[in-house]
């Protein structure tokens, strides 16, 4: 079929442009004495070029229309994991039956290939695409791999087919997914199937396990690494998987590794199952007896009948430190930002132990409140008070306080709504414990609005009002300089008058005191009139933040003297499993605790097998980072560290973390034909379903029948001046007929 496509698409154009060069035949130079038939020469010559002009402007198109089958694809996807052969398909494994499965269908695949395309993947943490040789898969000898991830599997697969037309993707495995962290969730790829409306086909080998039938006694729930002061206990809780053993005693015990090599066991404790499988709770107890590294395994007795007995026992690590400081810290402002930013940078002293409670309002809870932390054992050495009604704890619990404070505790009381006199604690056995005087006019009723006279407004600058362990935010040149940097405090509770024993350790330049100190007893007392140095944490001065805060709690439990000088490494994580690789930070401490700038690190790992690997490590803000090799060998492995400066040896540290090679492949190898069904039911609408290995056959020549082609109608063009011929053509004969019409006038002296 042959059409005209008209330069800009415009007949009217090439129409006007048409009249427009015949015309020009009517403007014509004088012939002279020529004869008539060369007149009649030179008016066809041009008639003849603007014809070839005018058909150039037309641009003849030549166009054909054919029809072409477009086959859809259809996609193999065959587990090759482990699991795969274990012998629980009448005697046989399911890796036999599966291969048994793929050559009976080897008719049906070659027929299929002269309709679809036929492409097959293997897959274990990911899909691989195989050869297909005359209808035979080409799978690996045998089961490889640790770990089975059906769901990423199937991602990969989608990925590496998308743009095309999928008749199926037909799913060969027990249907199990044994994997530590997918990468996609499991139900995505069937989901992105039945989006696109192609189905996806599951086929179903292994039996379920009835879990009656199978014997396993595991350790988990174990965190890697737990952080406890000397001579405290130490709550190991944990959970015992049982499986297969009901109503049976399970002993569970706990080896202790000192720091000095020797070992201790504990327990046993006896767990027991009520169901055929459950997670039992255990709970031990340890209180470690000096400080140093301790390695802790919890471990359960191989029972009679398990086959897998690598998990029976679970190992974890335990740090303990000296010379702890235990706080606590009661606040009663729900909304309070201050009790947010002290904890987080008490939380960060490894010398300092933080436990806080939060003191509900009267309406939500019975005044006074029960604080039996008041009685712990070991006792706390410094107590927090934030915007708490002394109502809110009562009488006694705040004689039971002062006495605590009389024999030596630490005791800090913050500013509040609810602190001080307008908190009600003039008439408290408080009273004569802080170093300020209170009285009963101060009070503030409870939910009333503030009484503005027992306050200061506004933003208020600290600065201190002379050297103490607690306002040492830099050296003693720079240490006013610093303090006139801080971000202001916003507000204040107003102190009318101090004891004659207090000392003013922070002030505004005005002379109102913000932060008062004094010794009652055998104890130390602080009364902090503001409750606002968050600002600091927030606004970029964290550093300086938890210096303040760090020197306030030793200091009130009387170890300013305790030295935050250290060298410290500390693994991501204790336990890793073979494959992954450890990330670990070092840091290097003077006496301020300030990071040691040009502090050097020699770093060695020594392998289960005695091998020692150099580690390097990177500046990260005060701590520097590293990482491990990849973690090939189980086993425990220990990292030391020396920090030198200048040539000269600092410190030395070392930890330890385990590698455990787990075969999660075997350890549970109950095939779940109900995944597959829940998998392939998301394409029912589309033709999705499972199916029995024998069943298979069938849905291929199903394919066969309905292979879901699609006829796609193709148009081809051929227009004058496409082709390099036709152009040379076309530009030849309106050049040729130029050159005559210019030969013949030349010759008849018409030029």
């Amino acid at each position: 079929m042959w059409r005209l496509q008209p330069i800009l698409d415009s007949y009217k154009l090439v129409g006007l442009l048409a009249v427009l060069l015949l015309l020009s035949l009517w403007i014509r130079p004088t012939f002279g004495t020529l004869r008539r038939n060369q007149r009649i020469s030179l008016m066809l010559l041009r008639v003849a070029t603007i014809l070839v002009v005018l058909l150039a402007m037309l641009r003849p198109t030549k166009v054909e229309r054919t029809e072409k089958v477009q086959p859809a694809t259809l996609v193999l996807a065959v587990d090759v994991t482990p699991s795969m052969t274990v012998p629980d398909m009448q005697g046989k494994t399911r890796w036999e039956v599966l291969q048994e499965t793929l050559r009976s269908i080897r008719p049906e695949l070659e027929e299929l290939a002269n309709k679809l395309e036929v492409h097959a993947y293997s897959f274990k943490s990911s899909a691989s695409l195989v050869s297909i040789e005359e209808g035979q898969v080409q799978l690996p000898s045998s089961p490889e791999g640790t770990q089975s991830d059906i769901g990423s599997s199937l991602y990969d697969i989608l990925r590496m087919e998308s743009g095309k037309r999928l008749a199926g993707v037909i799913v060969l495995s027990d249907g199990a997914q044994r994997v530590v962290t997918p990468r996609i969730d499991l139900l995505q790829p069937a989901r992105e199937l039945a989006r696109m409306q192609f189905p996806l086909y599951t086929v179903a080998f292994g039996q379920p396990r009835d879990p009656s039938q199978a014997r396993d006694a595991a350790v988990q729930d174990l965190s890697d690494h737990y952080t406890v002061f000397v001579k405290n206990e130490l709550p190991l809780r944990g959970a015992v998987w049982l499986q297969g053993l009901t109503n049976r005693e399970v002993p569970v015990s706990l080896q202790v590794t000192k720091p000095d090599g020797t070992t201790e066991t504990l327990g046993p404790v006896m767990v027991r199952s009520e169901k055929p499988a459950e997670a039992v709770p255990f709970d031990l107890k340890y209180v470690p007896e000096q400080p140093g590294e301790y390695r802790l395994t919890v471990e359960v007795p191989v029972q009679a009948g398990e086959l897998v007995a690598d998990n029976n026992q679970l190992t974890t690590y335990l740090t303990v430190l000296d010379g702890g400081v235990r706080v606590l810290y009661l606040e009663g402002n729900v909304g309070s930002q201050e009790s947010k930013f002290v904890k987080r940078s008490l939380g960060e002293s490894p010398e300092i132990e933080l436990d806080y409670q939060f003191i509900p309002p009267p309406e939500l809870s019975k005044w006074p409140v029960a604080l039996p932390q008041l009685d712990a054992q070991p006792p706390y050495d410094v107590f927090l008070i934030g915007d708490v009604d002394a109502s809110a704890l009562g009488s006694d619990q705040l004689e039971r306080l002062a006495k605590r404070i009389s024999e030596g505790r630490g005791l800090m009381m913050l500013g509040g709504l609810y602190s001080f006199g307008p908190g009600g604690y003039h008439d408290t056995a408080l009273a004569d414990v802080l170093p300020i005087e209170m009285n009963a006019r101060q009070r503030q009723p409870w939910g009333e609005e503030v009484r503005k006279d027992q306050h200061l407004i506004g933003d208020l600058v600290a600065v201190p009002k002379f050297p103490h362990f607690v306002t040492q935010l830099a050296p003693a040149s720079g240490n006013q300089q610093a303090w006139r940097e801080m971000k202001p405090l916003k507000g204040a509770n107003r102190f009318e008058k101090l004891k004659d024993r207090a000392l003013v350790l922070l002030e505004t330049p005005a002379g109102q005191p913000l932060l008062v100190a004094a010794q009652h007893g055998n104890g130390r007392v602080m009364a902090m009139a503001a409750d606002s140095t968050y600002r600091w944490y927030r606004f970029d001065q964290a550093t300086q933040h938890k210096r303040f805060w760090r020197q306030v709690v030793l200091w009130l439990a009387q170890k300013e003297g305790l030295s935050q000088s250290a060298l410290a490494i500390r693994m991501d994580r204790r336990r890793y499993t073979a494959g992954a690789r450890g990330e670990f930070s070092v840091s290097a401490r003077n006496d301020a605790g300030n990071p040691i700038e040009d502090a050097t690190f020699e770093i060695q790992m020594m392998t289960p097998d005695g091998k020692t690997v150099p580690l390097t490590v990177n500046r990260e803000s005060s701590d520097w980072r590293g990482m491990t090799p990849v973690l090939e060998s189980g086993g425990q492995y220990t990292v030391n560290v020396t920090a030198k400066r200048q040539g000269n040896v600092l410190k030395t540290a070392k930890t330890e973390f385990l590698v455990r090679v787990e075969d999660i492949e075997l350890s549970d190898p109950a095939a779940s034909p109900e995944q597959l069904e829940q998998l392939a039911s998301i394409t029912k609408e589309f033709g999705g379903r499972t199916m029995v290995p024998e069943q298979l056959a069938n849905l291929l020549k199903e394919l066969i029948e309905h292979p879901n082609e699609v006829i796609i109608e193709l148009e081809t063009k051929h227009q004058l001046g496409d082709t390099l011929f036709d152009a040379l053509a076309l530009f030849s004969s309106l050049v040729g007929l130029l050159t005559i019409e210019w030969y013949l006038r030349k010759r008849w002296r018409l030029v």
